[in-house]
């Protein structure tokens, strides 16, 4: 009796931890908050102030700052391996990549993930090649820019100023999301010309 007991609990409890692991690592709302606030002594950039840096490395450990990609505009995509529509935009974002070249820095940085694994299996999955894959360090940069929702996207412009934010999805691979890159990346010091912002529009 104490046996079928045993196994009785054993089955209630992989049944729990299964259930568990699909609703917290998989199964996640797009509109689900993702990260507490923000520490109010680090910047949550809204359109037109200073991008904050990076804390980003690369597959190979490499460090990535803005600093380093200055004089290009940068599509920032904040995205998660567990959030499905995270994994739909990725291909939009290769697709863009593709098509901007050298353009423009097109980043999908990887953060709040269990294992970086993960992150280079949906990468390999999704043939990410011309979209560069990073892994957010401790989380810091999602803390840092005030992720809350999964994808994130910003466009920051050569010199650094945040012209573009967006929480959730859009279709990176349109014939609008490529001319509003290639007119952020026109954008020099003194503005964007050519840039209407969507709001504005």
């Amino acid at each position: 009796m104490k046996e079928k007991q045993l196994l009785r609990l054993a089955i209630l409890f992989v049944l729990g931890y299964l259930i568990y692991t699909y609703v917290f690592d998989a199964g996640r709302n797009l509109a689900e908050p993702m990260l507490g606030p923000a520490n109010p002594e680090q910047v949550s950039p809204t359109v037109l102030n200073r991008a904050p840096e990076l804390d980003a490395v690369d597959f190979d450990g490499a460090a990535v700052t803005l600093e380093t990609l200055r004089g290009k505009a940068v599509l920032l995509t904040f995205w998660a391996p567990w959030c499905g529509a995270c994994q739909h935009e990725l291909k939009g974002l290769e697709a863009l990549a593709r098509q901007l070249g050298d353009e423009a820095h097109v980043l999908a940085l990887a953060t709040h993930y269990r294992r970086a694994e993960n992150v280079v299996e949906t990468a390999q999955d999704k043939s990410l090649k011309a979209a560069r894959v990073l892994l957010d360090r401790d989380d810091d940069t999602g803390i840092r820019y005030g992720i809350r929702v999964f994808p994130t996207s910003l466009i920051i412009d050569p010199t650094g100023i945040v012209r573009y934010r967006l929480e959730g999805l859009r279709s990176w691979d349109s014939d609008s999301a490529l001319r509003e890159l290639r007119q952020i990346a026109a954008c020099t010091e003194n503005g964007c010309p050519d840039y209407v912002p969507p709001e504005a529009s």
